[in-house]
């Protein structure tokens, strides 16, 4: 193991975007614009990640994280195109809500996505009020890609995953232009 310390500074400023793995020798210039942790799932006094979101002086962006396991980290956009009932399990005595959909881009390519806890019962309270005939677009960053029963899904990483539903977003704009 390298003690970074011993390391010689590197000399030349890298540019965000040149960030990649294995390289262990960079100088960075950067602002910190959000940092945030995600606990651990059976003990939320533990961080289990630490998330850094950085911009350099090209508008570059980074989101980078020191996890104890790997973690997912995966943006995805779709509109559902079906849709489970909301359901309970119970699990090492822990009970926990979730919700199966299935999400479409506009390219016809579908997957399988679950929402636990408090991202499931907001989708399913949106779905319940919403009375428009247009899809439901969702959107979430920093979910987990999971493999259940040899199909490629994903999921809300519990602390981690942002869920936005029909939101006023230029990203969302474009996907119902398409």
């Amino acid at each position: 193991i390298v003690n970074p310390r011993s390391l010689p500074m590197a000399s030349i400023i890298t540019p965000v975007s040149a960030i990649v793995g294995g390289k262990i020798n960079f100088k960075l210039k950067v602002r910190l614009i959000h940092v945030w942790t995600i606990p651990e799932f059976n003990n939320p006094a533990e961080n289990q990640c630490l998330h850094m979101l950085m911009l350099d002086e090209q508008v570059a962006w980074q989101d980078t994280s020191n996890c104890k396991e790997e973690f997912g980290g995966e943006d995805i956009i779709g509109h559902i195109v079906e849709k489970d009932q909301l359901k309970e399990t119970e699990k090492n005595s822990k009970r926990n809500k979730l919700i199966d959909i299935t999400l479409e881009d506009p390219e016809g390519i579908r997957i399988h996505c679950t929402l636990w806890n408090e991202h499931a019962e907001r989708l399913d309270n949106f779905l319940a009020n919403y009375e428009s005939t247009s899809p439901v677009i969702v959107l979430m960053q920093l979910c987990k890609l999971k493999k259940f029963y040899g199909i490629m899904g994903v999921s809300n990483a519990f602390y981690g995953t942002k869920l936005i539903l029909n939101g006023d977003l230029p990203i969302v704009n474009e996907y119902r232009s398409r």
